[in-house]
């Protein structure tokens, strides 16, 4: 039995996002194997809208407990301790 994969990205950037479509065009996994959790609501919308992920606007803590793969997508002045 195959496993399956639950990439988990922390950042909805632009970064993300264009690793997700990529992803997902080549066939790596779908759109609902992908967790993504971003600060600003405008990256969230951006990252649903460009990669058909269900809302992906999810805590940080649900895509480290889920994500069987993570990626980290942030820029290195939003990592402020506590800001996720």
């Amino acid at each position: 039995m195959a496993t399956q994969f639950i990439v988990g990205f922390l950042g909805a950037g632009k970064m993300a996002t264009a690793l997700a479509r990529g992803f997902i065009r080549a066939g790596i996994v779908f759109p609902k194997e992908i967790l993504a959790c971003d600060l600003s609501e405008a990256a969230r919308a951006a990252f649903t809208k460009e990669t058909g992920v269900k809302k992906p606007p999810r805590p940080s803590a649900d895509v480290l407990q889920f994500a069987n793969i993570l990626v980290l997508a942030v820029e290195t002045q939003s990592c402020r301790r506590g800001s996720w």
